[in-house]
């Protein structure tokens, strides 16, 4: 028996997840052209390989065993992938993230990253005075897996210390942490003794402006707290295999398209042993 490539283990792994949280179609009266579960596995494909919807759907046309795979009688127009999409509630897509995380280890560390929301070159963004803010997404990654577990989005200039906490609250609800890690932007009080409160010990640097914070340092263990590199490793990784910017005009499905790519980014992780993916 030969065994399934990467795409089709990929969209077979996917598909697993996507049935359990989407109903086979979305309502009734639909024309039951495509089912729900056929839309998402392609929008996770696409947000895989890095394509635009056109784009996207001529390639498809050419994947025939993918599109046996998947039971399609005929190929989507790229406007019912855009319209599947939008209609997509990012709730769902978070919950699809979480559960692809699977079982915490108990080591986990916080780091942001930003992604591009500009739709116009830079030459025309500098001419035209256009000051477009990036998007914030502070990830919430288990050291001992390299998985995401939880993300925060934002297009504001929140300060890290106050995304720390409820990100870790989230994950707290789902599954026993007992260290995190951050570098000194999560370097707050109020943080470290919350986290000591729910039985998390804080591997979060302190910014040196006094000898007694200098000591501090020195006396954390430089070898736990350097599994950090778990988050930087992530977060490059997303960059440099999805991209850095993201296509969504509203904020809303900027968040969401962020969300899919991390759902996206748990499977591959899933997949890397057996085909070397990284």
């Amino acid at each position: 028996m030969v065994k399934p490539g990467r795409l089709l283990k990929f969209a077979a792994v996917c598909l697993g997840v996507v049935v359990k949280k989407f109903p086979e179609y979305s309502s009734k009266y639909s024309r039951k052209d495509f089912t729900q579960h056929q839309l998402a596995v392609l929008c996770c494909l696409m947000q895989k390989y890095k394509r635009k919807y056109r784009d996207f759907v001529e390639i498809l046309e050419v994947a025939t065993k993918l599109q046996e795979f998947l039971g399609l009688d005929k190929i989507p127009h790229f406007t019912t992938l855009n319209k599947f999409f939008l209609r997509m509630k990012n709730k769902v897509v978070e919950v699809m993230m979480q559960t692809s995380a699977g079982k915490c280890s108990g080591d986990t560390g916080v780091d942001g990253t930003c992604f591009d929301r500009r739709h116009c070159s830079r030459h025309y963004s500098n001419r035209a005075k256009l000051r477009i803010k990036s998007i914030k997404s502070t990830l919430h990654v288990d050291v001992g897996t390299q998985k995401i577990l939880d993300a925060h989005n934002t297009t504001t200039r929140k300060h890290d210390s106050k995304i720390m906490l409820p990100l870790v609250k989230k994950t707290r609800q789902r599954d026993r942490i007992r260290t995190t890690r951050g570098d000194c932007g999560y370097d707050d009080q109020k943080v470290r003794k919350s986290l000591k409160k729910m039985r998390i010990r804080p591997l979060i640097k302190h910014r040196e402006f006094k000898p007694l914070q200098r000591a501090w340092n020195a006396r954390m263990n430089k070898k736990e707290y350097n599994r950090r590199w778990m988050n930087e490793t992530a977060n490059s990784v997303v960059k440099r295999k999805y991209g850095d910017d993201v296509s969504s005009k509203k904020w809303n499905n900027q968040f969401k398209e962020l969300n899919l790519r991390y759902f996206v980014y748990n499977i591959d992780v899933d997949l890397r042993e057996e085909f070397s993916y990284f």
